[in-house]
């Protein structure tokens, strides 16, 4: 009886790839290699080369038309031939034919993105999708084992994809192998205007407030401190070339926060980067997509945020959100904790600033001022002592 095998492969930027489904109970592997076009040769087999030529390109004409058919139907443009993509792609197909073995090469002995880099293509992000198989209608086998699989399919339906090219050759098992790349080629460097990174922070603040209202929370009121405090973090990104909530200096929101004179009760921070064309839908889909980035979104207590955008004509829009919420008037004020009381009612204390977390420990009397502090009297059967707050001149009862 006769047995068909397909294999699915599907490949990310990096050419870093997983393997993928079975189709229909068959057997399902992955492999990836990348070579020159084979040579040439006598007559007759330059004959044979020409009669597998018109099959393949049949092949690549059917793979290449269903797969745009699939992003009609989901109503994404449709991708553009590109015959350098193509000659990229027959080549790596080819060498899969001479050289690969089904579920037998190693994917770090092969790289298309090398080949693409070669031929001076300029693209800012780069995918791939490979296949098997030995069915008598392989292009349409090959397709619906890509649509069938999480990540082909996820790559055939990315819509920031624009620009591609099929690949296929035969090898001598009666099968056939298939490479399809896809490019999101560089465009002309955009120009972004000081007010094109303000609508897309208000738009960013309105699509997080439509998360929020969506789960029945209050919506965040704008913050103009923490605005100057996203901008500048986002844009430090840039300028020393990392992504991360620590900057190289090993400081957090939390000091940027203590930087800028920020009083919170409790803060949260969310970034993102991409070169999308619409950075606002896809930074606010990550976070909900993702756990810790959703709780500071849909976190009922905070009550202001603030976005701030930098542009990178390379990386594309780096995204910085900082959430908090407030500390009242009373919290705000300093903390102080009696560490010894002695006879002679002279007491030593600690006083922790709530901002910066610092604490300095000081010996007074009655009458004497110590921090923004005086000393007033002692409470009765010496429970504590009674201060009084030299800027708001409110007493307190510090009891031991």
């Amino acid at each position: 009886m006769l047995r068909y095998i397909v294999i699915t492969f599907g490949v990310a930027l990096g050419i870093v790839a997983a393997l993928v489904v079975a189709v229909a109970g068959l057997y399902v592997a992955g492999q990836d290699s990348v070579a020159s076009r084979p040579g040439g040769g006598d007559p007759s087999e330059m004959r044979d080369v020409r009669a597998a030529r018109t099959s393949e390109a049949e092949a690549e004409r059917e793979a290449f038309d269903q797969i745009n058919a699939e992003r009609r139907a989901n109503g994404l443009e449709p991708l553009e031939r590109d015959p350098v993509l193509v000659d990229i792609a027959r080549a790596h197909s080819r060498d899969l034919a001479q050289n690969g073995t089904p579920g037998g090469q190693r994917l770090e002995e092969s790289d298309p993105l090398e080949h693409i880099e070669a031929a001076g293509v300029a693209y800012r992000v780069v995918s791939a999708n490979l296949a098997w198989n030995n069915h008598p209608n392989p292009a349409e086998v090959a397709v619906r084992g890509w649509l069938r699989s999480a990540q082909p399919r996820e790559t055939i339906l990315d819509a920031i994809f624009s620009h591609s090219g099929v690949g296929v050759a035969p090898d001598d098992r009666g099968g056939y192998y298939f490479t399809q790349l896809f490019v999101q080629k560089a465009a002309e460097p955009l120009d972004v205007t000081p007010d094109d990174i303000v609508a897309l922070e208000a738009e960013t603040l309105r699509r997080v407030n439509l998360e929020r209202v969506a789960y029945g929370l209050n919506s965040l009121e704008p913050h103009d401190g923490l605005r100057d405090v996203a901008r500048a973090h986002s844009q430090d990104m840039i300028d020393r070339d990392y992504f991360d909530h620590y900057d190289p200096d090993g400081r957090n929101h939390a000091d940027r926060f203590a930087d800028a004179g920020i009083l919170y009760q409790r803060s949260g921070e969310n970034l993102a980067m991409n070169n999308y064309p619409d950075p606002v839908d896809v930074a606010v889909k990550g976070w909900m997509e993702s756990p810790g980035h959703r709780d500071n979104i849909l976190t009922p207590s905070y009550t202001h945020t603030a976005v701030g955008v930098a542009f990178d004509g390379m990386d594309g829009f780096y995204l910085t959100q900082l959430f908090k919420r407030p500390r009242d008037a009373y919290s705000q004020q300093p903390v102080i904790r009696i560490i010894s009381f002695f006879d002679t009612e002279e007491v030593y204390l600690r006083v922790t600033d709530p901002l910066t977390r610092r604490s300095d420990r000081y010996r007074a009397r009655p009458g004497e001022s110590f921090d923004r502090f005086e000393y007033e009297e002692v409470l009765p059967d010496r429970q504590g002592i009674q201060v009084r707050d030299t800027e708001t001149g409110r007493l307190w009862e510090v009891r031991r």
